[in-house]
């Protein structure tokens, strides 16, 4: 992005918000949020922008909190794009890159169903046969977390660069996630009483600490990527599976391939908290299967 960036509304046809989505914007959640008109997309078609504060909104649905979450990940993964050199192409304040294949979020290990298996090289696009590798685990049609911690492990001993710090790890992570969880979560509501610089920097501490742990273990980082498709559209279990809730592999496949979002996902609060549990839950069969099968 050498031009001067804008925070301008862009107007899209669906044929361009579809071509931000598969090339781009390679999360299945915002990949859905832009091809729905959703999410607006900002600056140019080529360089793709789009605001922290309309991604937390999604995120916040009928009154949760799990915009906390969208808000850490734009702002610890998606507000610098790397670049040749030592250097890192910085976003304006308050806006976040749609550019997920440049970003500093992209990392060993992760599933390759929108990006592909690497090396990576443009254009990027959708990889059925990877979704597949993670459909055909489940059950009746569904997926549980442990079906998702093992697909993670795979993805992680395919690529071969991927970096793990062990399985005691685990335990200190979900810590870490818990922690930066209650140090958000109060914080928001002090914004409320308009104590914005205290806010401000509190939320800068906590963004930090959990970019930086899911920074350290690409195990925790996947687990954290699928712990939001569980706190998004994740399903209850069944009487007699004793693994938590569960996902809907149409509505999984809908989301990867068809870019829609199911139609009730938004009449029910997201939590951050249960985003945290879900993602300490993954990253423990993750860790279990790849240390220990």
């Amino acid at each position: 992005m050498n031009a001067p960036t804008s925070d301008t509304e862009l107007q899209l046809t669906p044929e361009q918000r579809l071509a931000i989505a598969t090339t781009k914007a390679t999360c299945p959640f915002v990949g859905c949020a832009i091809v729905g008109g959703l999410l607006p997309v900002r600056n140019a078609v080529d360089a793709p922008l789009a605001s922290i504060a309309d991604l937390t909104k999604l995120g916040n649905v009928a009154n949760g909190d799990l915009g906390i979450v969208f808000t850490m990940f734009a702002q610890g993964n998606h507000t610098a794009l790397r670049t040749m050199g030592d250097n890192s192409e910085t976003m304006p304040m308050g806006l976040f890159s749609l550019d997920f294949p440049s970003s500093q979020g992209v990392h060993p290990g992760d599933s390759g169903i929108l990006m592909g298996d690497p090396p990576r090289t443009p254009p990027f696009r959708f990889h059925p046969e990877n979704l597949d590798r993670l459909t055909r685990r489940a059950i009746d049609q569904r997926l549980t977390r442990r079906m998702i911690g093992d697909f993670i492990a795979e993805n992680a001993q395919r690529d071969g660069k991927t970096v793990t710090l062990g399985h005691n790890h685990a335990i200190r992570a979900a810590e870490d996630l818990f922690g930066v969880l209650e140090a958000l979560v109060p914080a928001g509501v002090s914004a409320v009483a308009s104590a914005k610089a205290e806010v401000d920097k509190a939320h800068r501490r906590a963004t930090q600490r959990l970019t930086k742990l899911l920074g350290e273990d690409h195990l925790v980082a996947s687990a954290g990527e699928f712990g939001l498709l569980f706190a998004l559209i994740g399903r209850p279990a069944n009487a007699g599976e004793d693994d938590g809730p569960v996902l809907n592999v149409a509505e999984v496949r809908a989301m990867f391939e068809d870019k829609q979002l199911p139609a009730d996902w938004d009449r029910t609060p997201k939590s951050s908290r249960q985003w945290a549990g879900h993602t300490f839950a993954i990253a423990f069969h993750a860790y279990k299967h790849f240390f220990f099968t």
